[in-house]
């Protein structure tokens, strides 16, 4: 059966989109891997300069967005697993009110490392 040039050329399209989005997954797999550890903001991708424009329903949204990309049901990546147990973590942390509070309220220490938020200690200590 002979096919069109448009039809070669849909059927190149769509390979060409599949294989974006294995890349697109994979990038995004890696991305989690590392991220910081300690950081439920950076594993989950938020900015936390404001952390009072992250909601409940930001944190839910941008789990299930990254979720999405990244599920071992949906890509066979070395370190998919890990990668989607640390997004799992981050959301549950970020969205206990608990944890999230505890760590607002605790005064910064001195510290070597500024840059380093300091509900770090909480994330994988509770």
């Amino acid at each position: 059966m002979a096919t069109t040039n448009g039809e070669d050329a849909q059927e190149i399209e769509n390979i060409l989109k599949g294989e974006e989005s294995l890349l697109t997954r994979e990038q995004e797999v890696e991305r989690v891997v590392a991220a910081f550890k300690l950081n439920p903001y950076e594993i989950l991708d938020l900015d936390m300069t404001n952390p009072t424009a992250i909601t409940e329903s930001v944190i839910r949204k941008t789990y299930r967005q990254k979720s999405l990309l990244i599920h071992p049901d949906k890509l066979s990546h070395p370190r998919g697993v890990e990668a989607f147990d640390l997004l799992k973590k981050a959301e549950g942390f970020l969205l206990d009110p608990e944890k999230r509070k505890h760590e607002q309220a605790i005064p910064l220490p001195i510290c070597p490392w500024p840059s380093i938020p300091k509900f770090i200690f909480f994330f994988f200590f509770e």
